[in-house]
């Protein structure tokens, strides 16, 4: 399983197209960064609307966020913290990275148990995804870089229930960077625009080395 994702990643490496070459030498080649996500596939995957509840979850309209936490009905979902490292280099001229992430995010429900004095009960699931990617870069600027990337990787949650019986499984996960920018040197932050399961938009900050 692990050899057929390297080699999905790096099929998808190499039939990326190249936009612009890079025009800097300067190419720091360690990177860690820290992002949050909002929109990912674990809210009932959202955008290809085949998840396993009853009722899907649309993509989430901006009046359903509360600090940072986006609210449906009775379900309350944290965004997807993201802490990843990249390993850049040149392949050719192109600069391009691997890199590795681990996601983490919640959803937790309440409901009223109108049976038992109008008791209340809570559920709640944590998902745990950790990914392999590989990255291009069409534009590579000593303070502006512009990026596509792919993720493959492997998932798991646990579900609590209304009962406290516990539930875990594992699954395949994916996540696809359409449009990433960053601005800075050392220190940067950056922005992205995707799909899967670190979240459709996602914001973060990080450091080179």
């Amino acid at each position: 399983m692990m050899s057929t994702n390297i080699k999905l990643l790096l099929t998808i490496l190499f039939i990326i197209p190249t936009l612009v070459r890079a025009q800097d030498d300067v190419l720091p080649r360690h990177e860690v960064s820290f992002d949050l996500g909002w929109g990912s596939f674990n809210r009932g995957e959202i955008l290809l609307g085949c998840g396993d509840d009853d009722e899907k979850i649309p993509i989430s309209p901006l009046e359903h966020y509360r600090s940072l936490r986006y609210e449906e009905k009775d379900k309350l979902f944290s965004p997807s913290f993201n802490v990843q490292y990249h390993y850049n280099f040149r392949l050719g001229n192109l600069p391009v990275a691997f890199g590795a992430t681990m996601a983490f995010e919640q959803e937790r429900q309440k409901r009223i148990d109108k049976d038992y004095n109008n008791a209340e009960e809570s559920r709640s699931t944590t998902y745990a995804n950790m990914m392999l990617s590989a990255r291009i870069y069409p534009l590579y600027r000593e303070r502006v870089k512009i990026y596509g990337e792919a993720y493959v990787g492997h998932g798991h949650y646990w579900n609590y229930d209304f009962d406290d019986v516990i539930k875990s499984s594992s699954r395949t996960v994916y996540h696809f960077t359409l449009f990433g920018i960053s601005f800075g040197k050392k220190m940067f932050g950056y922005g992205e625009f995707g799909i899967g399961y670190l979240g459709v938009f996602r914001g973060g900050i990080g450091y080179r080395f």
